[in-house]
Formats: structure tokens, C-alpha cells, sequence
């Protein structure tokens, strides 16, 4: 229905009736969504958005009456994650996995590494591979 809308938008003989239904009638809308599932009625949350058939304060009604009905699609609309999206899932096995590799890093590798610069430091030169001398160069005779 938004793309039919989107399409006769610039078609200059045909009306925007269907546009003025879904504003003018206050639960249109709702009723039309009424049977679909989260994730189409998310996808239409963001089709409306960028669509051009309405302008931003036509936008912000139809996406209020979209929010009173589906609180769940709040979210695309103010731009927040909730903590239920920021929930991260391991295994004890990979958790043990990586507080080893940590440990390794923190009490070996970076230490480590600390050493190896004070050694580059100490001969005055920082570079990559300061150490590799070129090659001499031969004179031809």
C-alpha cells in the first residue's frame, strides 16, 4: 500500500485518497497491521519513515499510532536498544576460553612486547626491522 502511495505520489492526475484515509481514519492503520507479525509491522515502522508520501508531522502521527498499539517497535523509532537486544550468549567453555587468552595477553604478551621496545628504544630506533642491516652494496670495477 506504501509503495502504491509512493508511486502515485508524483502522478499529478491521480489523488492521494488512500494517503488521506490512512491520516483521516485514526485506527485505519492499526486495523490494516492488526493480523501481521512484529517483524512486517517493524519493517513498515521503517518503510514509513523514509518515505516521502508524508510529511514529518503526518510521519510522527501514523508512527504514534503505530507505538500505542506495538510498544515492541519504540525502539526504531527513538533509536534505542533495549538491554534485552544487548544480551550476549557464551558457553562456560568459550568464557573459559577467553578469560585464558586474556591472561596470557595481560601477564605474558604485553609484557613481553614492553621488553622488546625498551630493547628497540635502547639502540635509538623505533622502526620495524631496524635491526636488519641492508645489504652492501658492490662496486664494479
Amino acid at each position: 500500500m506504501l509503495t502504491a502511495m509512493e508511486r502515485d505520489q508524483f502522478n499529478e492526475k491521480k489523488s492521494n485518497r488512500l494517503r488521506d484515509f490512512i491520516l483521516d481514519d485514526q485506527d485505519l492503520l492499526v486495523e490494516l497491521i492488526g493480523s501481521a507479525d512484529l517483524e512486517v509491522i517493524k519493517d513498515l515502522t521503517r518503510a514509513l519513515q523514509l518515505s516521502p508520501c508524508f510529511d514529518d508531522m503526518d510521519k510522527r502521527s501514523l508512527l504514534a499510532r503505530i507505538v500505542k498499539s506495538y510498544p515492541a517497535v519504540q525502539s526504531l523509532i527513538s533509536g534505542e536498544q533495549s538491554r534485552h537486544d544487548a544480551t550476549l550468549l557464551v558457553s562456560w567453555e568459550s568464557l573459559e576460553r577467553r578469560k585464558n587468552e586474556y591472561t596470557e595477553l595481560v601477564q605474558k604478551k604485553i609484557p613481553a612486547n614492553s621488553k622488546e621496545i625498551a630493547i628497540a628504544r635502547s639502540y635509538g630506533d623505533l622502526r620495524e626491522n631496524t635491526s636488519i642491516k641492508p645489504p652492501k652494496k658492490c662496486r664494479n670495477s
